[in-house]
Order: structure tokens, then C-alpha cells, then sequence
């Protein structure tokens, strides 16, 4: 299953980056979230591990990350390497510049280990 959605918001991009990257700051704008922790020492960049617990409907998930796309003030990208009831989980937020501010990507790809690969779902 894939989910996009798309918006845009009158502010530069480097003013949004740290609601992708501080746990306080993400949690107020991914309400699905319950936890969202760095677990080591390293806080950026491609191998970094996250732990993230999750409730979107469902069961709470515990689910542990690793960052494995990483451009400052452009993009990050989550992928899943532990966690209940899916067989792969990725979340990516990309920011692009607009002549007005940036526009922020979010994209989720979602393959359920229960219930095969689901189509893909826009939402736009």
C-alpha cells in the first residue's frame, strides 16, 4: 500500500527540517506517533536507528528504523527493520523550495505480512 500526500507552506525549507529530524518537533505533527526515539548516539545521516512506537488505527506497534536516505534540509527516508505485522514498512519526507516557501512530500509504503501487497492508494 502506498499513501502520498503533498503540501505546501509559506516557510523556507531549513525553517521545516528539524519537524523531520527532533523527536519533540515530529511528534507534533505525526499524530500517529506515540514515540519516536534515536537509539544510539548518532542522530543523522544514513544508518542512523530510530525506535517508534505507532497507533494508526489498529494496535500499538513497536517498531525499530534506520534512516536510509539522508540530505540536509532536503529528505529523509525511514525503513523499518523491526516490528509486528508488516513485511516492510518505509515513511519518506522530502522538502522542496518553492517561490513561496517549500513544499513538503510525504510518502508511506506499507507491505502487510497478513494480507499480501496492497494496490497502491493516492491520496492527493
Amino acid at each position: 500500500m502506498r499513501v502520498q500526500k503533498s503540501i505546501e507552506a509559506y516557510v523556507p525549507a531549513n525553517k521545516i527540517w528539524p519537524f523531520f529530524v527532533e523527536p519533540q518537533k515530529i511528534m507534533q505533527w505525526c499524530i500517529t506517533f506515540k514515540k519516536f526515539e534515536y537509539t544510539s548516539d548518532q542522530h543523522s545521516g544514513v544508518g542512523t536507528p530510530l525506535y517508534i512506537e505507532e497507533q494508526a488505527g489498529g494496535p500499538l506497534m513497536k517498531m525499530r528504523f534506520k534512516i536510509i536516505e539522508w540530505k540536509e534540509n532536503e529528505m529523509v527516508t525511514l525503513r523499518m527493520v523491526s516490528g509486528p505485522m508488516m513485511k516492510s514498512y518505509e515513511q519518506s519526507w522530502k522538502l522542496e523550495t518553492t517561490p513561496t516557501g517549500s513544499r513538503i512530500n510525504f510518502r508511506e509504503d506499507i507491505e502487510f505480512s497478513l494480507w499480501g501487497h496492497w494496490k497502491a492508494v493516492r491520496f492527493n
